[in-house]
């Protein structure tokens, strides 16, 4: 028996770097979310929403400064709300129901699946969610392990890749858990590929270590994780720093002697190799992006994005603190967003790293330093440079203009740039002071320049109301940590105990968590899951709809991807996926004034998406085609109760109210027409394109829809003449249809819409969608899967080959 548990033991032995790491990701979790661990608070998004509007209580757990509300530390919420996690229960009943994920029938008049990318519907936290039956603790749990992994993986890339101290490690864990970044942005779709960086770190940089078989397996893997996160703005900023900081690695294995250039540059050839075999494991979800990639416009509308730069000096203190000033994030003020006509930062993009952190930052150059200061100087120039970026000075940005794609991310997009060669300078400034190895100029530069910038901004800013109070307690902690940091840096070399100066750094780690819990003025609602707890009206109009669609005024009722969680179906979107013809349908249909637009800019004067989400209670200001939505099957007008003017509006128009709640009128559309009908053909047999006529609603025949899924329509009826079966849904190429056993083309009806010419007699149509390249994307998943195993159980023999070939090169 003594010799069975010998054997576990030494099988699974963990050694006492990765011990610690464990520990540390356990002891920061349970320190930095209590609330949620305890109880029972919540990190989703639309709970927060849901609870702020329907009085759940708060649970926080420390007392956390917080002055205007929960949303105070927030920086974008909209993404989550709006986009991905509604998409996550919308892969939730997709896998329950056994239906395609590849097409969403209830955002616009139907819209794509992955291929809409912000939404995140093949992330590994959405799947997971979705695979684990989805729900609001399932929810919290999946990020929690996220985050979980994300700091044991920081720890042990600095404790054991680049061989630093503990108190190094356990401060960068600190700064990746709880910069600004990460905390003002927790939950949202921009963030999820945040979480997954530190894996990706670790496999490559093992890998660069030492090369072999398995390490580049488990990089494909960590790869695919990070890649499974589609919102491409950040992913693309995220892989840069992380090309930063491999680089810097291994720049360090060549300059130790370690690897020859050829061996660094067949390193660098398999890391890429291993970004492709990523993206071949994730062939069903990029396969179909590429085929959909023209006719979507995705890369077209990048291009049209604008670069807001921050104010200088004005977003400066920032970079310290979200309180001081003027506070930052959606706790701002409206003087400070936009004093003298020039904003003190724009939108809330500046998102604060922390004085300590700065500090220590500040520390990462040493006195000497044999190995890894190329990394270091990598880390201190991409950071530095990123940093100057945001304000946009006028030579970066004739370097940025002319750069597809990278040149038009948004600088709220660039902080993963700043903030992970951030992580791995805390750890070698936090590892310097330890070692008394320090240059104490640079963490001194960085303090004035801090001071220099409350300075400039107080004289023209000043410190007055609202909330006073606050922001001077807010900047005497500001002093105090300033003082704090300097002191540590100026004397930590003059203290001749190594264990006092582990308590004092072990202090000064301390002191960079407490500081950034209050920065993050995180205070979160009670668990709610709004998608398991359906509101009254939306349970009406799921009741009462059936195939019919719904439009939504405002923000409430039925907001624009809400529907895709419900399975009701409404016309508006704020999602990438949405067809560019319906899109050009819609903005046609529905004339808003500017200022009602979303995303409203000179560069995009019809808005970021088709969406009523800011239409205010002025039908005056605005036109609706009501024979348009009459056409896509508007059953239901979902209005907030305050809307009196759309009220009166409607029902001259004959809609009646059916229902409301408190906060939600439901008005019924008496004139819609049948989702599916037939009008004569005449003319339109061989067509590929043909337009109704203007009095088709006088000659209409009802059909009957008989199965509605996401990725297949049946409808059938019966005509005494050749017909043209309309379907209001929206035509894409991936939809084909079989009439009465024989597959027939689909008509593009009014440039966005199905139709399918059918003879005089009764007749059944079987429309399914699926991506034309599918098949080819399973196929490669599969052989890439295949090459993973096969590799792995033929390790020793390739690994040998490996070895031999690299010593040739040595």
């Amino acid at each position: 028996m003594y010799n069975f548990f010998a054997a576990v033991k030494d099988r699974v032995k963990i050694n006492r770097k990765t011990a610690e790491a464990y520990l540390v990701a356990l002891l920061l979790l349970v320190a930095a979310f209590p609330d949620v661990i305890f109880k029972d608070a919540s990190l989703r998004l639309t709970d927060q929403i849901t609870g702020a509007y329907t009085a759940v209580p708060l649970k926080p757990f420390y007392t956390i400064p917080n002055t205007t509300g929960w949303w105070a530390g927030y920086n974008d919420n909209g993404g989550a709300t709006y986009q991905s996690e509604p998409m996550m229960q919308f892969m939730v009943n997709s896998i329950r129901d056994g239906q395609t994920p590849y097409w969403n029938p209830y955002s616009a008049a139907g819209a794509l699946g992955p291929e809409a990318l912000v939404d995140q519907k093949f992330s590994a936290m959405t799947l997971v969610n979705a695979l684990l039956g989805g729900g609001s603790l399932t929810y919290n749990i999946v990020i929690l392990l996220a985050l979980y992994f994300g700091v044991f993986f920081t720890y042990r890339i600095v404790r054991e890749l680049l061989g630093l101290s503990a108190v190094a490690a356990f401060a960068a864990s600190v700064f990746y858990l709880l910069n600004g970044y990460i905390t003002a942005n927790l939950g949202s779709n921009v963030t999820q590929s945040y979480l997954y960086v530190p894996i990706c770190l670790y496999a490559a940089m093992a890998f660069v270590s030492r090369l072999s078989v398995l390490r580049w397996c488990m990089a494909v893997l960590a790869f695919s994780l990070f890649f499974s996160c589609t919102f491409m703005p950040t992913t693309i900023t995220s892989l840069i720093a992380m090309g930063c900081i491999i680089l810097g690695f291994l720049v360090n294995c060549l300059q130790s002697g370690k690897y020859s250039a050829k061996t660094a540059l067949a390193a660098s050839f398999f890391l890429g190799m291993s970004l492709l075999g990523a993206f071949l494991l994730l062939a069903p979800l990029y396969f179909p992006f590429l085929e959909n990639l023209k006719s979507l416009g995705t890369l077209e509308d990048y291009s049209k994005r604008y670069f807001w730069g921050l104010r200088y000096p004005n977003a400066i203190m920032s970079f310290f603190s979200s309180s001081h000033l003027f506070e930052s994030y959606n706790a701002a003020e409206p003087l400070a967003a936009s004093f003298n006509g020039h904003g003190s930062f724009i939108g809330n993009t500046v998102f604060h790293s922390g004085v300590v952190a700065i500090g220590l930052g500040g520390c990462a150059l040493a006195k000497r330093m044999p190995q890894f200061k190329c990394l270091v100087a990598i880390c201190i120039a991409v950071a530095g440079f990123v940093a100057v970026r945001l304000f946009d000075p006028v030579w970066i940005q004739e370097l940025f203009v002319h750069l597809p794609i990278i040149g038009h991310i948004g600088s709220q997009y660039w902080w993963p740039v700043i903030m992970f060669p951030l992580i791995i300078l805390v750890a070698f400034g936090a590892h310097n002071l330890q070692a008394k190895n320090v240059r104490i100029l640079p963490c001194l530069a960085l303090m004035a320049f801090g001071i220099w910038a409350f300075i400039k901004i107080y004289g023209v800013f000043g410190l007055q109301e609202p909330r006073l109070e606050y922001k001077t307690q807010s900047l005497e902690l500001l002093a105090a940590a300033v003082t704090f940091i300097v002191a540590v840096a100026l004397f930590a070399r003059f203290i001749s105990s190594p264990t006092i100066l582990r308590a004092v750094l072990g202090s000064v780690v301390v002191v960079m968590f407490v500081e950034l819990m209050l920065m993050g003025k995180m205070v979160r609602f009670e668990r709610n899951d709004l998608f398991s707890n359906m509101p009254p009206a939306l349970q009406f109009v799921k009741d009462n709809i059936g195939n019919y669609r719904t439009m939504n005024f405002g923000q409430g009722g039925l907001y624009p991807e809400l529907g895709s969680a419900f399975k009701i179906q409404e016309v508006s979107t704020l999602n990438q996926g949405g067809l560019p013809e319906f899109r050009d349908f819609f903005y046609a249909s529905i004339n808003l004034e500017n200022s009602q637009r979303l995303g409203y800019h000179e560069t995009t004067p019809l808005g970021s998406f088709p969406s009523l989400i800011l239409i205010q209670d002025k039908p005056q200001t605005n036109t609706i085609n009501w024979d348009a939505m009459n056409f896509l099957g508007v059953k239901y007008a979902l209005l907030p109760l305050t809307y009196t003017a759309y009220e009166t509006e409607l029902k001259a128009r004959g809609f009646e109210e059916v229902y409301h709640s408190l906060a939600t009128r439901v008005m019924e559309n008496k004139r819609v027409l049948p989702r599916a009908f037939a009008i004569s053909a005449d003319d339109m047999a061989g067509n590929d394109s043909v337009d109704l006529p203007s009095d088709y609603a006088q000659h209409l025949a009802p059909v009957s829809i008989d199965s509605y899924r996401n990725g297949e329509v049946i409808l059938s009826g019966e005509t005494d003449q050749e017909s043209l079966v309309v379907l209001s849904d929206t035509w894409h190429s991936n939809w084909t249809a079989v009439l009465n056993g024989n597959k027939v083309p689909i008509l593009k009806v009014d440039k966005a819409f199905r139709g399918v010419v059918v003879p005089a007699g009764s007749f059944v149509i079987r429309m399914e969608y699926q991506p034309k390249s599918l098949p080819w994307a399973i196929g490669s998943s599969i052989m890439m899967i295949a090459l993973m195993l096969f590799l792995t159980l033929r390790r020793k023999r390739v690994n040998s080959k490996i070895n031999a070939l690299l010593l040739k090169t040595v």
